[in-house]
């Protein structure tokens, strides 16, 4: 028996659930567990109740990623970081480990004054969240000067109405008065 550790990772996985009506196999998510020995054991299953208790740590993590990768279903303010293109898997992986869900909350990495502890790939990521933060800020503030500049448009297009029945009482009225000193 070797005395190296036993490493652990939940992870989503699927299991054949019968056959379909066309004869395909029909499947249904389930939690896997992979259990590996380095250098010669690697166990790949279905997880227990047993595992859970077993690895609490694991099992928060795996429970962090797919909370995640579920916004739909969490309560976060912001853009979703799962839905972000940016980020590669492994890197989406480490900032969900670090609690990170939304690029906002990237972006925040970016000003704080222990980001040296964190990985250079999050910090790089934070710049580029930060950078589009900036942007989306950007493009509301156009959005509430053009809807600005749109309603005043639209009162000055009164303005010319009421102007034009104006003048063109004033005209009959001047015709009105020609018609009477001739």
């Amino acid at each position: 028996m070797s005395d190296t550790a036993t490493l652990v990772l939940f992870e989503s996985g699927y299991v054949e659930d019968g056959v379909g009506q066309d004869g395909l196999p029909v499947y249904h998510e389930t939690v896997m567990i992979q259990l590996d020995r380095p250098p010669l054991l690697s166990l790949r299953r279905v997880a227990t109740e047993e595992d859970f208790e077993a690895y609490p740590e694991q099992f928060k993590l795996y429970t962090k990623q797919q909370a995640a990768k579920r916004p739909s279903e969490a309560t976060v303010d912001g853009y979703p970081l799962i839905m972000w293109p940016v980020p590669t898997m492994s890197e989406l992986k480490m900032c969900i480990d670090r609690d990170i869900t939304t690029v906002q909350q990237l972006a925040a990495l970016a000003k704080r004054p222990d980001r040296g502890r964190l990985p250079p790939q999050i910090l790089e990521l934070s710049k580029r969240a930060e950078k589009m933060v900036e942007l989306t800020g950007k493009v509301g503030k156009f959005e509430k000067i053009i809807s600005g500049l749109t309603a005043e448009r639209d009162a000055l297009a009164e303005q010319i109405k009421e102007c034009n029945a104006t003048i063109s009482a004033q005209n009959s009225l001047i015709e009105a008065l020609k018609a009477r000193a001739a």
